[in-house]
């Protein structure tokens, strides 16, 4: 069914119902799911509510709410109410998506490390999902790029870019979370402005740039460009010399710009409160969580609001993508402590 209702939203249908309903004939039997049986009495959010949650429990899966999107909330203010909202962790299998609005590419993640999602709705409220995940911090810093970035055609003008990141060469941008310049922390804050997706050629597909050496490469040559252009006025050698080793390698600073660029007009840089660099939408909140539930191959964003939370969408975190987290906690027998029940809503 999770195969299905992704695809669902390519299908046309007159009713918006039988974006469900229509899908039936092909869920494969044997499942011990309690069957979907058609009732065109039901509401949107109903129909879409029950197709989703036999997804996760098909499945022990939660990708399905990789396609909840900011964009994609927006048309909520047509059918949702204070009294009647519609639930954050439904996607409307009616609309169109697009996957470039996601904050964090599904292929070849797995932040969960493969464990199985621990789900359950709640009996009183059923439109709210209990879902049990681990935290990774809240969003201490988001840095929204400004409306001359946007603008800028970053092949004629770098300067709006360059003045937007000129934070980086700033020793108390790191000082300011406890730990100093590495190769490990260049590599991350390298891999997270562009959402963990790079490839210096714009023509061929994304590589990962986690494990993309011209990640770090080009983001060195990138950074000692702002610094040429936009001088802070304290020096950071540690860095300067870290970068300049990377430069030697032949770093393409244009080439990062240019993705760099892209990414902003739809996401921001963020740092999380443990010292961790991401992407996440522009929609995001500084003191909002980002955790990662089990049963999902990327992290999310979640807000509490009253004594539930509302999911946002996916964020790239540099680090955790592939399961490390996860992996750490798992080692060091710190998994059970740290596994708390999300209630979003």
């Amino acid at each position: 069914m999770e195969a299905l209702l992704t695809q669902a939203f390519r299908f046309q249908s007159t009713n918006t119902l039988d974006k469900v309903y229509g899908l039936l004939g092909m869920v494969r039997p044997g499942c011990d799911v309690e069957p979907i049986v058609p009732d065109y009495n039901k509401s949107l959010k109903e129909v879409y509510a029950e197709a989703t949650w036999y997804a996760i429990q098909e499945e022990l899966s939660l990708d399905l709410l990789n396609n909840i999107t900011p964009r994609r909330d927006e048309p909520h203010k047509n059918i949702s109410t204070a009294n009647d909202p519609w639930p954050s962790w439904v996607p409307r299998y009616d609309l169109n998506i697009d996957k470039s609005d996601r904050a964090a590419n599904s292929t070849g993640t797995n932040a969960s490390n493969d464990f199985e999602a621990i789900v359950s709705l709640d009996p009183e409220l059923p439109f709210v999902l209990q879902a049990h995940g681990v935290s990774l911090g809240r969003i201490e810093t988001m840095r929204k790029a400004s409306p001359d970035v946007l603008r800028t055609n970053i092949y004629e003008d770098h300067g709006p870019m360059y003045r937007h990141f000129s934070y980086l060469w700033d020793p108390l941008f790191v000082e300011s979370k406890n730990t100093t310049w590495s190769p490990s922390l260049i590599k991350n804050i390298a891999s997270s402005l562009v959402c963990g997706r790079y490839n210096r050629d714009k023509d061929n597909p994304y590589r990962d740039a986690e494990s993309d050496p011209a990640t770090v490469q080009d983001f060195a040559a990138f950074v000692l460009e702002v610094n040429e252009a936009c001088p802070m006025t304290s020096e950071c050698p540690e860095l300067r010399s870290l970068l300049e080793t990377y430069v030697l390698k032949d770093g393409d600073a244009s080439s990062y710009a240019a993705a760099v660029s892209y990414f902003t007009e739809k996401f921001a840089p963020l740092e999380l409160s443990n010292a961790r660099f991401g992407m996440g939408y522009q929609s995001c909140r500084e003191g909002d969580e980002v955790c990662i539930l089990f049963g999902a191959r990327q992290p999310f964003v979640v807000r509490k609001v009253g004594e539930h939370y509302k999911l946002l969408g996916t964020v790239y975190v540099a680090g955790v993508m592939k399961g490390e987290y996860v992996q750490e906690l798992e080692d060091s027998g710190r998994l059970e402590a740290e596994d708390r029940v999300y209630e979003i809503a």
